[in-house]
């Protein structure tokens, strides 16, 4: 029986084109992502970049949270500085929405 690779070899063969399997050159490596800096007011993270709820300002006012999955959704800041009930792992950043 003959392999798959014969069988390739033989009908290009037939076709008349060349019989050798080249394999082509692996594309290079894209560029690393530029990643821009938050803006001012976006949030306060520490150094692994998990947002620090602590050390954010929450005052009377609406605050737009965006999360890392795209989504997101407005909160009162008063709420937010007694309980932050979100993971902060999965938080991109904060923003005043007033």
């Amino acid at each position: 029986m003959a392999s798959p690779r014969e069988i390739w070899e033989a009908g290009r063969r037939a076709l008349g084109l060349d019989v050798t399997l080249e394999v082509p050159p692996a594309p290079p490596d894209p560029p690393a992502p530029v990643v821009a800096p938050d803006p001012v007011g976006y949030g306060v993270h520490v150094g692994d970049g998990v947002f620090d709820p602590t050390a954010f300002p929450f005052d009377r006012v609406t605050y737009r949270v965006h999360f890392r999955n795209g989504c997101s959704g407005e909160y009162r800041g008063e709420v937010l500085r007694a309980n932050f009930p979100f993971d902060v792992r999965e938080v991109l950043r904060v923003e005043s929405v007033d």
